[in-house]
């Protein structure tokens, strides 16, 4: 393959992600809250299930997410409390430490 056409397509691939995904990402938002505002909303009020299923399901979400927040955390902390010494003898190689280390 020749060097312009090569050239050609990183320009065309520069493109794309530069200027027409931040383009794109306010249509499709736009898109979705007029979808949002068509909904027949009765559908949700007539029996009142649809709306406890939403909310459990709601609520199951953000407890799923809360939980693994909480373990990535505490895995992260406990990686960084027990030094690993390094091949200079110093810290445990964690971003913090290095932050410590250089100020």
């Amino acid at each position: 393959m020749k060097k312009p056409a090569l050239a050609a397509m990183g320009l065309i691939g520069t493109c794309a992600a530069c200027c027409t995904i931040p383009l794109a990402l306010p249509l499709l938002g736009g898109l979705s809250a007029a979808g949002l505002a068509s909904i027949d909303w009765s559908c949700l009020t007539v029996g009142g299930e649809l709306a406890a299923a939403m909310a459990g399901v709601s609520a199951a979400g953000l407890v799923i997410a809360g939980v693994w927040w909480f373990r990535r955390r505490k895995a992260a902390a406990a990686r960084c409390a027990t030094p690993a010494p390094q091949a200079n003898g110093s810290g445990c190689g964690c971003a913090s430490t290095a932050v410590k280390e250089r100020a």
